[in-house]
């Protein structure tokens, strides 16, 4: 009986001690081996599941600084990103089923009240070193809270907490933010995923520069410079796109976006030092003009522009025409100089401006012959005239804005017998305009037109898209636009009788524009 009795004792104390160095709450069974435990352990803020033999590493989002398992489910902590959750149950390895922010601070591990899971939170605050009373303070929710405690939020789902829009991880960091490498119209930042940086992220961007200089001395200050929004993102780095208008530098000071740092879409600034060619092209069939016959209506143009002028040569219109009652040409061509601002710009120019036709009767509203012999003295062909031209920018150049030209033809008298009857001066010829309404940070919508008594005529509204950069040196655009044109020139029959020979009919147009200089 005593026997029985000390083996009954020493049974009851093997399992006590098998009882007490069974596995922890992070191990459990495998669902695919019943006999096979599985345990989940952190190295190098790597999370790792163990089974038997087999070492596995579960990917997580950033690195772990805890784990926690409840259940059928292990809770995971990411620092200053929060917590991720997964699921333990069923087959193929844990699955991530919730995820949960830091609430500011970073999460170093987890306790549980009344059976729901706690992140201890450790977030760091500040006083500066002046003889305040107030102290550099660290908080530590490791501690279970008392009743009166302004508790952590639980991650067990039952109040789950939504970001907010102005308080981010990355805010906090202490590594200052800095741009690694300048693109065309991106740049590589040295900040990523384990910062807290995420796509559509935004980064306001400033330099230091004169401000003003009054007598001998100068004045500098931090000036807003650009606006960065982040398209992706790796774990050390993040890639962003600049806005409309914006160029950086690499020493420039990078910090996150705030609401009063306002992106000027329609009132972009202006990037001094940089050239811009641009054509357009406008074929025309001869859908309701005399004859048959086909030709065009195309612009080009090739700017300038410094920090406060631009230099401009410009053919617009470049228009010419086949029919088989004859052929057309209508066309001016200028250089352009003026002053260039950020609100408005201004210049005038002089060139030359071409006819194929009666310059006479294209030009004058009357007619006028020789009484002696009854004929023209103007004939038909190929006309050239002496041209000055206006031109006037209203609003930001890569922003909303208006754009006016007018060119003026001298018109030499030959038929005037005497001074009193001679005619001879500048005479309209034509206007062409443009308005610019941006849509986006790399697309606008355009309406733009003109005509003049040189012989042309044409409306079109269309979509401008930057392929590739912002407006930057080495950026590329691309125009598409439908409307209608027509072209026309008036030809001599007889000493009597003018014809008039015309190209008209709906047009799809398509421009090209790139931007070069010096970055």
């Amino acid at each position: 009986m005593k026997y029985s009795n000390l083996l009954g004792l020493l049974s009851l104390f093997a399992m006590a001690f098998w009882t007490s160095y069974s596995p922890d709450v992070r191990a459990a069974e495998d669902p695919q081996d019943k006999g096979r435990k599985v345990d989940y352990t952190l190295e190098n803020s790597k999370l790792f599941q163990i089974s038997g033999s087999q070492k596995t590493e579960i990917p997580l989002p950033a690195r772990a600084t805890a784990i926690h398992r409840r259940g059928a489910e292990l809770y995971v902590a990411l620092g200053p990103h929060g917590v991720v959750v997964f699921s333990l149950s069923g087959t193929g390895g844990p699955k991530k089923t919730k995820s949960f922010s830091s609430q500011g601070g970073r999460v170093i591990g987890f306790f549980e009240v009344d059976g729901r899971v706690w992140m201890k939170i450790s977030s760091t605050t500040g006083a500066p070193v002046d003889g305040s009373e107030i102290p550099l303070t660290v908080q530590d929710t490791a501690k279970i809270p008392g009743p009166q405690a302004d508790l952590p939020k639980p991650v067990d789902g039952a109040d789950e907490a939504k970001e907010s829009e102005k308080q981010r991880p990355f805010e906090k960091m202490e590594t200052p933010i800095r741009i690694q490498n300048i693109l065309l119209g991106e740049v590589t930042l040295n900040v990523g995923a384990k910062d807290g940086v995420k796509e559509s992220d935004r980064f306001t961007v400033f330099r230091v520069q004169v401000i003003e200089k009054k007598g001998d001395q100068t004045f500098t200050g931090k000036q807003q410079v650009a606006v960065l929004t982040v398209t992706a993102v790796n774990e050390n780095t993040s890639l962003a796109v600049l806005s409309r208008g914006d160029r950086v530098l690499k020493n420039d000071e990078v910090r996150p976006f705030e609401q009063k740092n306002r992106q000027w879409r329609i009132y972009p600034k202006e990037i001094p030092n940089v050239g811009e060619v641009t054509v357009m092209l406008r074929p025309l069939l001869n859908v309701n003009g005399n004859g048959r016959g086909f030709g065009a209506l195309n612009d080009a143009t090739v700017t300038w522009w410094g920090k406060h002028y631009f230099l401009n040569f410009r053919t617009q219109p470049l228009a010419f025409g086949w029919t088989e009652n004859g052929n057309i040409v209508s066309s001016s061509i200028l250089g352009e100089g003026g002053y260039n601002g950020r609100a408005f710009a201004v210049g005038i120019g002089a060139g030359i401006g071409v006819v194929n036709g009666d310059m006479d009767s294209m030009i004058t509203t009357d007619d006028w012959y020789d009484d002696a012999t009854g004929k023209s003295t103007a004939g038909n062909g190929t006309k050239v005239a002496f041209a000055l031209s206006q031109t006037v920018r209203l609003g930001a150049r890569d922003g909303l804005n208006l754009v006016l030209h007018n060119h003026f033809l001298y018109y030499n008298d030959r038929r005037a017998k005497n001074d009193d009857e001679d005619d001879s001066g500048f005479i309209y010829g034509g206007t062409n305009g443009r308005l610019n309404i941006p849509l986006s940070d790399a697309i606008d919508l355009f309406l733009s037109g003109g005509g003049g008594r040189m012989g042309y005529a044409f409306g079109e509204i269309g979509i401008f898209a930057w392929i590739t950069g912002k407006g930057d040196a080495g950026s590329w655009g691309l125009s598409a636009a439908a409307g209608g044109a027509g072209i026309w020139t008036e030809k001599k029959l007889d000493d009597w009788d003018s014809e008039r020979t015309s190209i008209a009919g709906p047009l799809i147009s398509l421009g090209v524009t790139h931007r070069f200089g010096k970055i």
